[in-house]
């Protein structure tokens, strides 16, 4: 590929970095200007984060120093045009690998790969949003090492291309060891996008016998990188005197775990590929989802079937690649569980996933008969009301996000008026809040937030004692105002468990404000446990 200079870049590429970060404002406008944030920890930190020692703990170790080099600031606006920024970079890297400049497939994917429910969830977490980018844009600059022709056209036997594989090998695995350093979920990105590449090539009967250096130097690059991350997660956890966290099996994960849970791994990857296209229709909850789902997988079906029978009729031995990689295609797009065993698909890991859908249609056949031309047509058609559907889905879940917010605002008003009714109640006394305010009969609940995904159901966060008191801390304090003393962990554990509270009233019923021993408990909903 032909190296440009930096004004040649610039307009060539510039286009697909300012169209992504016009399309996100206008996508996630509200987001910004609201700050909504997510349903789960998106309250815990609403003005400042620097990620610690628990980060550490989980294998992520270069949070810590990209969120000082922002200053620990959280700024809903600024860190999402950070987010389209590195964006549109990862855009640019696909465009120029898969050498789609100047096409009409080139901004829908610009816009595909902008506007979807996972990168709307990324963004709620608003204070981890940057880092999962950075992890998004090291492992997309993997891979623009790793699928380099210019770095694996020669074979290992002279001293040249021996040399250029290992450069490509150790650049490709730092820059996924650094990736995954940031969030280990988008080392499914690298995975899809080298099997997509690979696949692209055999199609258009390209460099056919040097796809065997292309692939062996991505396994090894993975390889490369795996090693890499683990020495530099060794020694980030020596300098921090912490161990591995065993937060979602973290702890468990390690070389020996992998190789002997890779076959119930790829049947789970398989399992959640299907449940995220039949179940969960690409996590899309509007009307007529389903019909979108078997509408995008029968086109594609047929895209494959086309591609299969064009290499067949130029070399039946080429179709072994060709049908290895098509299947590899789910274990690609869910790799996360591969290396996290047990582990399941959620908004975040799916990126992987959502790149299979957009690059699909790059697999038919570089044909200019009829047919061809009219199944191209019709799968950049369903293309766009895939676009469709994901604009009208990410603006349907910041409707869920502000609805859902306005309800738990105004419940918790509620709630701090009537404990300062009574302002001898809470002399020298802690307070529980038991429960989450969506199940509160007063949480108003509009069909937009009915067919929001979970993360945009402001108010559904989870139960157990910690979430739940930071949740409740991040709505008084910061949309509030007011510094409650609630009780900690183990006090609410106990409280929660006892009889008596389950006898109470639902606020803002009679009785549902009660001392309990020297706790002041209010129950906001029945579910709690």
């Amino acid at each position: 590929m032909k190296t440009l200079d930096a004004k040649d870049f610039l307009h060539r590429y510039g286009k697909y970095l300012a169209g992504t970060i016009l399309i996100g404002v206008a996508a996630y406008f509200a987001l910004m200007a609201e700050e909504l944030n997510n349903n789960y920890d998106g309250i815990w930190h609403l003005s400042h984060f620097i990620a610690g020692d628990f980060e550490i703990s989980l294998g992520r170790g270069l949070e810590r120093y990209a969120d000082r080099a922002r200053f620990g600031i959280v700024s809903s606006p600024l860190n999402t045009i950070l987010c389209l920024i590195l964006t549109g970079i990862v855009n640019i890297l696909i465009i120029r690998r898969f050498e789609l400049e100047d096409t009409w497939y080139a901004w829908i994917l610009v816009f595909l790969l902008t506007v979807n429910p996972g990168f709307c969830d990324t963004l709620s977490y608003i204070y981890l949003a940057v880092n999962y980018l950075l992890a998004y844009l090291f492992s997309a600059l993997s891979f623009y090492i790793l699928s380099d022709p210019g770095r694996w056209e020669n074979g290992w036997g002279d001293r040249k291309g021996t040399l250029k594989h290992l450069e490509t090998i150790l650049i490709g695995g730092a820059f996924l060891a650094v990736s995954m350093e940031f969030y280990q979920a988008y080392f499914c990105v690298l995975c899809t996008l080298l099997l997509f590449y690979g696949i692209r090539r055999c199609v258009a009967l390209k460099d056919l016998r040097m796809l065997k250096n292309y692939y062996l130097d991505g396994f090894a690059g993975i390889a490369a990188g795996g090693v890499l991350y683990l020495i530099l997660t060794k020694l980030l956890l020596f300098r921090a005197g912490i161990t591995l966290a065993d937060y979602k099996g973290v702890s468990d994960i390690s070389l020996s775990s992998v190789l002997l849970h890779f076959p119930v791994s790829v049947v789970r990857c398989y399992q959640e590929t299907a449940a995220w296209l039949f179940r969960d229709h690409f996590w899309m909850n509007l009307e007529f989802s389903g019909i979108l789902t078997v509408l995008l997988v029968i086109l594609f079906a047929a895209s494959a079937v086309m591609a299969v029978i064009h290499v067949a009729r130029a070399s039946a031995l080429h179709l072994i690649p060709l049908i290895l990689s098509f299947l590899m295609i789910p274990v690609g797009g869910c790799a996360i569980l591969v290396l996290a065993v047990g582990n399941i698909m959620t908004g975040i890991m799916g990126t992987g996933l959502l790149l299979c859908v957009v690059l699909f249609p790059l697999l038919i056949p570089p044909l200019q008969d009829r047919i061809t031309r009219i199944c191209r047509g019709i799968c950049l058609a369903a293309l766009i009301l895939f676009g469709w559907y994901a604009i009208s889905t990410v603006t349907n879940d910041q409707l869920a996000l502000r609805e859902g917010r306005t309800a738990t605002v105004t419940l918790a008003q509620n709630i701090v008026r009537s404990l300062y009714q009574e302002p001898d109640q809470l002399k020298g006394r802690m307070v529980a809040l038991v429960g989450r305010p969506g199940n509160n009969p007063a949480f108003a609940q509009s069909v937009a937030y009915a067919r929001a995904n979970e993360y945009a159901q402001f108010g559904l966060w989870s139960t157990d004692p910690r979430n739940n008191r930071v949740s409740w801390y991040g709505v008084l304090t910061n949309y509030l105002g007011v510094n409650l003393p609630l009780c900690d962990d183990v006090t609410f554990d106990e409280i929660r468990g006892t009889q008596e509270v389950a006898d109470m009233p639902v606020y803002p019923a009679a009785g549902s404000i009660r001392i309990i021993g020297d706790t002041v408990v209010v129950k906001v909903s029945e579910l709690y446990q």
